[in-house]
């Protein structure tokens, strides 16, 4: 028996229906190489709206909310600025298109030098990008493809050549030009024809549908005239139509008949004649179109609503799931498509904008899908209590500190856009962090509290009874500095505090005790007012509410001390004197930190009030003021204070005796410094007149060099309430801290930029910056750093920024003169003791 050869094949066939078989028609059916020519797409996209859209929409969609930069603001600035000046937005726009209609194009990058050999982006310097050009595959010629599978441009051209009708065809390198392809082929191996080296057009694979659509709408535009037909039944009609005679007089009896047919005239007929009219159906033709449009749009990859403009069919349709799907789709060309292609241009535009590449530069794409004012409500208020979760609520835990929580959560609202402004807002007022005071103002405040070396110290033995004065210092001083100088403040009080008890008559302290809390915060809110203050309205204060200090100073008072006011209203003095309408001062509104509560003798000229001083048949003065009345002044803390032949404590008076022993011995105490004077042509009452700061050392061999044969040695110590800062070489303190904050935010002072400069670093860490000038801020040698601290910019700085009176060096010490700083002019000795200023005078010693 012979072998039966049977032909398999993979499809679905039945020999009894047919199918698959040589009578199944659709078996004919197979697809050919697509063959629309360049005249076609043009005379397609200018003549109908269904390829124009196609080919616009999706290019427009990809571009309209462009990109966000991610880099510093200057930086973003200037790359924006280049953007605009190269029209780049607009570039890639018609990059698009093109690449969409003619299967590809590409964005020539023009750099001024030859075009023919491959870029070289790091050579790029500010301005570097001439001009942007549009190619379309008609203008470049691609040029012999690359074999070579090691090479980077395999399968791509080694290089194109510029079409431009002219006898020079210059050559271009792949490198300089930023290349969009249409429809990717799936293997350039088996591409011919005029799409070599390039892709198809957009419309290639959707014609068909686009014609379909297009055709059915062109034949039920034509059935709009086919809407009405009459049929009129004529007996014997073959009869007379089959002569000449008869076909004439049928025409002229139904011309006349249709001529006498109207809404207002009648239509006469013959007794064997029949009229009636037929009407063609349109009821399903809408559903018709609507079948060939989705059948488009499915093509185009577009939805209905944003290529035709239809709303979505259905109950409570919206067609945002469409939207979505198709801005997704646009998202991901962004990102997968056009990146890579523009990646060349984005390294040159950096370069160009900023003349060189910052590594953390990069941009993201802005989102296509805008969300309602309802939507971004309901995210905020989402967000908000998910931070407030996270931070814990009434007794709860923090899940991680609040400061982390606050950045993250200012960062995420930044990127968003929820709140307007926030990004510069944070900038000018700082985060959370910056308002918090640092462990280091907690300790100098908590210091505060103890006694100063050599001061009179309360001995706890005898619990005498002394004049009492309670404060609160303000802890978050940096951030009303802020509102006040807004606010057109401009001699701002150096000690912001809040008064808590002035008792005149003397009290046990021991009676009094302390407050629970040693650190009150006052919530942001609440109410706040601006108001003038004492007899002469001389103090502008803001009052504010805090039932801790009202009961703190009723408890006080219920311990015997005295207040020379009827009420007593929480506020903290912002100012004394001024020409300041407050009715156009906004109060701050800001939360309030206030230090431990500091405990002092009540002061009147310098010196305390003492319990053996008082004179209770003086009248007292209702203001507050001292009139010499109640109180005599007291012998304690003057000149000579403290024990014979022992040098003066720091802080207090040095008599002449005093200084010149010590300088006979050739010895600087403790917490005391030199500052050489030359007589300066004042003869023996020559001031000590100084600038911004005055330097001083512990060295008296420099302070004699400076004083020179004719001059002066001081002794200088700083006040019990100067604001004395130390400053070390190693990046920490308050000073650097400022440093730190200005460094990242671009507002140091000219002399500091400069400095920092010539040290060659330009980088953005700022604990290499401050090492870089540490010798400068912090010198071993106070000589050596004369000429930068005396820089009226780094004086005005380090104040403003810190407050600092008395700054400590590794070998000195700093003094900063507040009325030299505020006013512009030299403090003298006999403004002294009317100035803020930070250090104890002495009697000038002349040198023997």
């Amino acid at each position: 028996m012979g072998k039966i050869l049977t032909l398999v094949r993979d499809g679905l066939a039945s020999a009894i229906a047919g199918l698959g078989t040589e009578r199944d028609k659709a078996a004919s059916v197979y697809y050919t190489e697509p063959t629309i020519d360049l005249q076609q797409l043009v005379a397609a996209y200018r003549t109908a709206w269904l390829p124009r859209k196609i080919i616009d929409i999706p290019a427009l969609d990809s571009c309209r909310e462009w990109r966000s930069w991610q880099a510093k603001n200057p930086q973003i600035e200037k790359l924006e600025a280049e953007e605009k000046r190269l029209g780049v937005q607009g570039k890639v726009l018609e990059a698009r298109k093109k690449a969409r209609l003619f299967g590809g194009s590409a964005i020539y990058i023009d750099l001024g030098d030859d075009a023919s050999q491959p870029m070289d982006v790091e050579k790029v310097r500010v301005g570097g990008i001439r001009f942007l050009t549009v190619l379309t595959p008609r203008q470049l010629q691609p040029g012999e493809i690359e074999t070579d599978p090691l090479s980077p441009l395999y399968g791509r051209p080694r290089d194109y050549t510029i079409v431009n009708g002219a006898s020079s065809q210059p050559k271009v390198h792949p490198s300089r030009l930023t290349i969009f392809i249409g429809n990717e082929m799936p293997d350039r191996d088996i591409t011919s024809g005029a799409t070599f080296a390039w892709g198809d057009s957009v419309l290639t694979s959707v014609m068909e549908a686009v014609k379909q659509a297009d055709s059915t709408t062109a034949n039920i535009a034509s059935l709009i005239f086919e809407a009405n037909v009459d049929v009129v039944t004529m007996e014997g009609l073959m009869a007379y139509v089959g002569t000449p005679d008869g076909e004439r007089k049928v025409t002229d009896r139904y011309r006349i008949a249709a001529t006498g047919k109207a809404i207002n005239r009648m239509l006469i007929l013959d007794g064997k004649e029949k009229y009636e009219r037929k009407s063609a159906s349109f009821q399903t033709l809408p559903d018709l179109m609507d079948r060939f449009f989705q059948n488009v749009s499915g093509a185009a990859d577009i939805p209905m609503t944003r290529l035709f403009g239809q709303s979505p069919g259905g109950l409570n349709a919206s067609g945002e799931s469409d939207l979505r799907n198709y801005y997704d789709r646009i998202a991901a060309g962004q990102s997968l498509e056009m990146q890579p292609a523009m990646a060349n241009l984005d390294e040159c535009l950096i370069r160009s904008a900023l003349g060189q590449r910052d590594p953390d530069i990069h941009y993201v794409w802005n989102p296509l899908w805008q969300m309602s004012e309802k939507d971004k409500a309901e995210i905020f208020e989402r967000k908000s209590n998910a931070a407030r979760t996270i931070a814990g609520k009434g007794q709860e835990s923090p899940l991680m500190p609040i400061d982390v929580i606050s950045e993250a959560f200012t960062n995420e609202l930044i990127e968003d856009g929820t709140l307007a402004g926030l990004e510069a807002a944070s900038t000018k007022y700082g985060t959370l962090a910056d308002q918090e005071p640092s462990e280091e103002e907690i300790a100098a405040a908590a210091m505060q509290t103890e006694p100063a070396k050599g001061r009179r110290q309360i001995v706890a033995k005898d619990a005498a009874p002394r004049t009492l004065y309670v404060r609160r210092d303000v802890m978050n001083r940096a951030e009303i500095e802020r509102w006040a100088k807004a606010q057109g403040f401009t001699d701002i009080v150096p000690d912001l505090h809040v008064t808590i008890a002035y008792s005149r008559t003397p009290i046990d302290w021991f009676k009094v005790g302390t407050s629970w809390s040693e650190k009150l915060e006052i919530a942001a809110g609440g109410p706040r007012q601006m108001d003038r203050l004492g007899p002469d309205g001389r103090y502008l204060a803001l009052l504010i509410t805090a039932n801790e200090l009202v009961w703190r100073h009723r408890e006080i008072k219920e311990a015997g001390a005295s207040w020379d006011w009827p009420d007593y209203q929480p506020h903290i003095s912002i100012q004394i004197g001024g020409e300041i309408d407050l009715a156009k001062v906004e109060p701050y509104r800001g939360k309030i930190v206030l230090g431990p509560e500091m405990f002092e003798e009540v002061r009147e000229n310098g010196k305390p009030i003492l319990f053996e001083d008082f004179d209770p048949s003086q009248p007292r003065d209702p203001a507050g003021t001292s009139t010499g009345g109640q109180w005599s002044s007291g012998a304690a803390g003057g000149k000579g204070s403290g024990k014979s032949g022992e040098p003066p404590a720091p802080g207090t008076e040095m008599s002449e005796e005093q200084a010149q022993a010590l300088y006979d011995k050739r010895e600087v105490p403790e917490g005391w410094f030199v500052h050489g004077r030359s007589a300066q042509g004042a003869g023996e009452d020559d001031p000590l007149e100084t600038g911004y700061v005055t330097q001083m050392t512990r060295d008296l061999d420099v302070a004699d060099q400076y004083a020179g044969s004719d001059g002066s040695v001081w002794y200088l110590s700083p006040r019990a309430d100067a604001n004395v800062i130390a400053v070390s070489d190693e990046p920490e303190g308050k000073i650097f801290d400022a440093f730190s904050r200005d460094f990242e935010r671009g507002l140091l002072p000219a002399a500091l930029d400069d400095a920092i400069s010539s040290s060659g670093y330009d980088g953005d860490d700022a604990r290499e910056a401050w090492s870089r000038i540490a010798d400068s801020m912090a010198p071993r040698s106070i000589v050596e750093s004369a000429g930068f601290w005396d820089d009226p910019s780094v004086a005005e700085w380090a104040y403003e920024r810190t407050g600092v009176d008395w700054l400590n060096t590794p070998d000195g010490a700093i003094a900063f003169n507040k009325q030299a700083l505020t006013r512009g002019r030299p403090l003298t000795r006999d403004a002294a003791p009317d100035s803020p200023f930070a250090f104890q005078r002495v009697p000038k010693l002349r040198k023997r």
